[in-house]
């Protein structure tokens, strides 16, 4: 795995969800499925979807939320109902690697981040993740994903 420094700009509309952070990997599937059956109702949408993350602040922090959304190419005069705009701006460590890795990603990430002298910003700044595929059917976790954390400018 590899990581870099990335500045990241843009818009996605998006749908807000909540639950326990043990069960996100149900819950985000289930939203991106969510999504899929509204992507006819958001315009000027691209193939690329995005996860985006409270961060969970420790153990006693059990329950979070997220969105999930597509990058749109420009602001839409009208969102579809029940949406949000959500914009994105700023310094991202970046790595890639498969879904099913998940966990391996974020670890390999953070200490990244430490390694090379840089600092994160959070529990404010959502963390990011981007797919670059339309929503499949059903995920097979082969898929390449995008982690994307916030650090300091």
């Amino acid at each position: 795995m590899e990581g870099k420094i990335t500045n990241l700009s843009f818009y996605a509309i998006g749908y807000k969800h909540s639950g326990r952070f043990d069960q996100y990997h149900v819950l985000v599937a289930n939203a991106f499925q969510d999504l899929k059956t509204k992507m006819n109702q958001i315009p000027s949408r691209t193939d690329t979807t995005v996860a985006l993350y409270e961060p969970q602040r420790g153990p006693e922090h059990v329950e979070g939320f997220f969105y999930v959304g597509v990058i749109v190419n420009e602001m839409p005069e009208d969102l579809p109902e029940g949406s949000e705009l959500l914009s994105i701006e700023g310094r991202y460590a970046s790595a890639f690697g498969q879904i099913k890795n998940m966990a391996s990603i974020y670890d390999f990430l953070g200490s990244w981040i430490e390694e090379n002298g840089h600092k994160q910003v959070w529990p404010d700044t959502l963390f990011v993740e981007r797919y670059e595929f339309p929503i499949p059917e059903k995920l097979t976790l082969e898929e390449e994903v995008e982690v994307l954390l916030p650090v300091e400018e």
